[in-house]
């Protein structure tokens, strides 16, 4: 009686579990913002599932390639084209081992695109008909090779990747690259087409320019930005002329008016070619309107630690504190370091040795008190370490070194170019100005994130470089300029 009785329990027990369940395959498709040839998948399915049932996932992306388990995945793909896609939702009963339901939901995705192509025109002032082409072009396709074929607009054409051209005559040309990037039997995996304007005038022109916006942390200061094109192998002088009997030198300057008012401000750019030494002036005057704002508040306090690449080494890395302000008669600032490995440190300039390998997030956090008893804190963070190639990033073998150092100290190879760098906020270039310093024959500039990643570098050859900016997402970056005996470290803005 009492085997009978159970055996009754457990099929009412079991009937409660595999109980009729519902599901509903679904997903949206959009192009991944990190990988060219990615495409990022969004379940939405439904389903119900009790304790004792669980829900799979199983994916078919249309090349041969299938995955089991995964919500929302990113799938990549290695040719263009059209695929069709399926998702399958299966609720299980793991107790009974038997399906409850299964759905499956099928969409078709377009991959047309896996390739960047973004051409530069730059124009020669002292031979106004002639331009010199050049291209940035990515692919995340494996390619051996790529082809380029440029459309001048006027019947001429090339297929080198950076070529030069003049023109016979004024007028307005459509230039256009086509770049195919092809495998190793000569198939093209992928093509991306570019086009742009070229404007020819028979006249020599510097094209002076500038635009003004009001700084929000001074009354009556307006910032200046030169606008002008750079031109191959030249340097540029810039004046200022401010309208209230003040004046100032270079591409970008700052002026405080002493009153409110309308002012009339002039800027002058002079350029001289570098090899021929033939010179051109242009002026440029525009209105500029000075008012009181409401201004920002700015603490007065502010955490910062700089690497000093020219003393550091794959065992010992140098950072500068250069926190404002210092402990003195007029403020108290006391300092606590978080090495990122569960050390930390309360003096100013300590050193402290790390164990491991890995990547290490150091902050610094400094608490200033001035002599009205206002209190500021302010903390900066940045992911640093050592690779096994002696590049400062992290290291892969046994710890390093972290020394940090006064401003005063280790800096007599650590000089200032006079570099600058404009339009700064940028939009879709910026340009890297050396001013009238001698080019080293390593002179590089290096493009940082944030967090320490190299995004790109090249070699600087003149004066004024152009460096293109379109693939980029608006953001803060970090540019390094460097050579053998100099570096200088600038931070851009780039707004789309």
């Amino acid at each position: 009686m009492k085997k009978t009785l159970l055996a009754i329990l457990l099929i009412a027990f079991g009937s409660t579990i595999t109980k009729a369940q519902s599901c509903q395959a679904g997903f949206v498709s959009s192009p991944s913002q990190l990988y060219l040839s990615g495409i990022n998948f969004h379940n939405t399915s439904t389903s119900t599932a009790v304790p004792g049932q669980y829900v799979n996932y199983s994916w078919t992306f249309g090349d041969g390639v299938s995955q089991q388990g995964g919500t929302s995945p990113t799938h990549y793909y290695s040719q263009l084209g059209t695929y069709s896609v399926c998702l399958t939702v299966t609720v299980f009963d793991s107790i009974n081992n038997v399906t409850l339901c299964t759905d499956t939901y099928c969409d078709s995705v377009v991959l047309n695109s896996a390739c960047i192509n973004n051409i530069n025109i730059q124009g020669n002032w002292a031979t106004p008909s002639s331009f010199d082409f050049s291209t940035y072009a990515i692919s995340n396709f494996n390619y051996q090779s790529i082809a380029y074929s440029w459309d001048f607009g006027d019947g001429n054409s090339s297929t080198q990747s950076n070529p030069s051209h003049t023109y016979a005559s004024s007028g307005t040309y459509g230039v256009c690259l086509t770049v195919d990037f092809k495998d190793a039997m000569g198939n093209t995996v992928c093509s991306a087409t570019d086009c742009d304007t070229v404007f020819v005038d028979s006249m020599i022109k510097c094209d002076a320019g500038f635009n003004q916006y009001q700084d929000q942390y001074t009354q009556h200061t307006i910032n200046f930005n030169q606008t002008s094109l750079s031109l191959p192998h030249s340097y540029s002088i810039y004046t200022w002329d401010f309208g209230d009997g003040a004046s100032g030198v270079g591409p970008n300057v700052t002026h405080t008016y002493n009153q409110e008012g309308t002012y009339v401000v002039c800027i002058q750019r002079q350029v001289t070619d570098s090899i021929t030494g033939i010179s051109c002036n242009s002026m440029f005057c525009d209105s500029v309107v000075v008012d009181s704002i409401n201004l920002i508040y700015v603490p007065f306090c502010n955490a910062q630690f700089k690497v000093d690449s020219a003393n550091s080494s794959s065992s010992n890395i140098v950072i500068i504190n250069n926190s404002t302000p210092s402990n003195g008669s007029q403020y108290q600032t006391t300092y606590l370091w978080d090495f990122g490995d569960g050390s930390t440190s309360n003096q100013q300039y300590p050193t402290h040795n790390y164990a491991n390998q890995g990547l290490y997030n150091v902050c610094l956090t400094i608490t200033s008190i001035n002599q009205t008893l206002d209190t500021c804190i302010d903390t900066y963070c940045r992911v640093m370490g050592v690779d096994s190639l002696g590049n400062m990033y992290f290291k892969n073998g046994t710890g390093f070194t972290l020394n940090v150092v006064a401003p005063n100290i280790g800096l007599s190879d650590y000089l200032e170019p006079s570099t600058s760098l404009y339009p700064n906020p940028a939009k879709s270039y910026i340009t890297l100005d050396l001013g009238s310093a001698a080019i080293e024959s390593d002179t590089r500039w290096y493009l940082y994130d944030l967090n320490g990643k190299l995004l790109r570098t090249d070699s600087i050859k003149q004066a004024e470089t152009d460096i293109n900016l379109l693939d980029m997402k608006s953001g803060t970056y970090i540019i390094h300029v460097k050579s053998e005996t100099k570096v200088s470290t600038h931070k851009i803005q780039l707004l789309r």
